[in-house]
């Protein structure tokens, strides 16, 4: 760092302190966005051919000194160093701007302090942007959510007949198999066999079936 530089520096460290006390424009600005700062305050507003009489350095917020003549990553210094820009405002591009004027015919320093996002980062107007897409968002969701508790609806109602319907034909098929038992004691009970004959002179024969109880007893 050269002389003039040092004691741009000082100097910058001195008034500063004093200068912060008072009222500091803020700029607010998105992220990745440019912000243009300009040194032209109440005091300082010089044309072209006033120049040659003041020097200007910016003192940026990471204690880096701006020159009209410096190359930086983060700015860009124009119009004999009046003006400033910010390529793509980040997190360490917040806070406070100052451009530190020194006027050869008074040897005097004055400094114009302006600012970035003082109170945070800054997202612009997002309900205003995105309300369309946060109302089509909503309501899809909305219409989906409806949609599968139709589908479970659609689910558990059909399980439900399912079940019910095994239970049918079950409980049918109990019924047939109790009808063919009860069918059969009555076929039996409805048989009338004859199982002897009256004695004869004194006699008894072998029983004699009739022939509904032969085919009965062939059957079984």
């Amino acid at each position: 760092m050269g002389f003039w530089a040092w004691n741009i520096c000082m100097a910058a460290i001195s008034m500063v302190a004093m200068v912060a006390k008072g009222e500091v424009s803020d700029v607010v600005v998105m992220y990745d966005h440019p912000a243009n700062l300009s040194c032209m305050g109440k005091s300082f507003d010089p044309d072209a051919t006033q120049m040659s009489r003041y020097r200007l350095m910016w003192l940026i917020p990471n204690g880096d000194l701006v020159g009209k003549t410096s190359t930086h990553d983060r700015v860009t210094v124009f119009d004999e160093g009046k003006q400033i820009t910010v390529k793509k405002v980040d997190d360490v591009d917040f806070g406070i701007y100052s451009c530190i004027i020194y006027n050869f015919n008074t040897q005097e320093y004055e400094i114009v302090q302006t600012s970035i996002n003082m109170n945070g980062p800054y997202w612009g107007h997002l309900m205003a942007k995105y309300r369309t897409n946060f109302i089509v968002g909503a309501v899809a969701a909305a219409v989906m959510f409806v949609i599968m508790m139709g589908f479970c609806f659609w689910i558990g109602r059909n399980s439900s007949l399912e079940a019910d319907e095994d239970e049918r034909v079950k409980a049918s098929s109990l019924w047939m198999s109790n009808q063919g038992i009860d069918n059969a004691a009555v076929e039996l009970d409805d048989v009338q066999v004859d199982t002897k004959t009256v004695p004869v002179n004194g006699e008894e024969h072998p029983p004699v079936y009739s022939e509904i109880g032969k085919d009965l007893a062939t059957k079984l």
